[in-house]
């Protein structure tokens, strides 16, 4: 079953809730964004998410991302911004979170956070597609040891996707027993020390590092000097005046839509609650006693 189908009024409301005060705090602090990926696709096309996505990008500078990650202290309890920064958070993605509801993402994860939206620092970047491809490199060897060190894969998952041929998640379960929970700390240091690698200040490329799409987020610099506004729901969202490279770039012919059996989300939402915060192990107890994922 797509459990998805089963609650995206209920979710979608939540998730433009986190949007909505995520715009008012970055606008409430001068910071620039814009919408980025599949959330800049659904308000050129959709005027709102896509219907079958769900979740919320938003890209800013480097110099107004990091802004942002000084301004944690400033959230209300309601919210929380969580960083690659933060004891026990594994990703290299940062989240404004709402504090009062539960995503677990997969069971391997360690933790769970709030419904969210993704935040993606934009880097300025003075070289060639090539250069920042060899860079890139290495940066996507640390970051994974980073991400993957939190991971723990249980061996029935690893004979699931032995017998299922699934080779990606195969190799990551390799990958999470040869970077032990133990360093993970440091590999959370090495990450850090080069989560900035990129930004030359004043680059004639803009790249997200952080992205879903690897080094194909790779833009020319000039898309982004100037903004306008479009419809995003009932909600107002920053967009590069430049939105159609952006998008061309990104998806090729975007206005057109994807076969219907193409329209899922590829995102992974093992247990949602909408309403309330719970733990790992209050998680399980409700997996046990309940056997049900959402709760709304």
């Amino acid at each position: 079953m797509n459990k998805f189908n089963d609650f995206d009024d209920a979710f979608k409301v939540k998730l433009l809730e986190v949007f909505s005060f995520t715009i008012n705090f970055l606008e409430e602090h001068n910071l620039t964004w814009w919408v980025a990926g599949g959330t800049m696709l659904g308000a050129v096309r959709h005027k709102n998410i896509i219907p079958w996505d769900d979740d919320i990008d938003i890209m800013m500078p480097r110099e107004d991302y990091n802004k942002l990650l000084s301004l944690k202290n400033l959230f209300p309890p309601k919210y929380q911004l969580k960083s690659a920064h933060d004891n026990f958070y594994f990703k290299s993605i940062s989240k404004i979170c709402d504090t009062e509801t539960t995503i677990w993402e997969r069971r391997r994860d360690p933790d769970s956070f709030g419904v969210f939206v993704d935040i993606f620092p934009l880097d300025q970047f003075s070289y060639s597609f090539e250069e920042y491809c060899k860079k890139y490199q290495r940066y996507y060897r640390i970051k994974r040891k980073f991400e993957l060190s939190k991971s723990r894969y249980s061996i029935a998952e690893m004979f699931d996707n032995i017998k299922n041929n699934k080779k990606g998640a195969l190799l990551d379960g390799v990958l999470s027993i040869m970077y032990p929970y133990s360093k993970s700390e440091k590999y959370r240091r090495e990450y850090i020390a080069i989560e900035q690698m990129f930004n030359d200040g004043d680059g004639r490329f803009t790249v997200s590092p952080t992205g879903a799409y690897g080094t194909k987020e790779f833009f020319k610099s000039s898309w982004f000097e100037e903004t306008i506004q479009m419809d995003f729901a009932h909600l107002r969202v920053n967009v590069p005046k430049e939105y159609d490279k952006y998008l061309t770039m990104m998806y090729g012919n975007y206005m057109k839509l994807p076969p219907v059996e193409k329209r899922i989300t590829h995102h992974a939402h093992f247990y949602v609650n909408l309403l309330a915060k719970k733990t790992i192990s209050e998680i399980l107890t409700d997996l046990k006693n309940n056997k049900n994922y959402i709760y709304k």
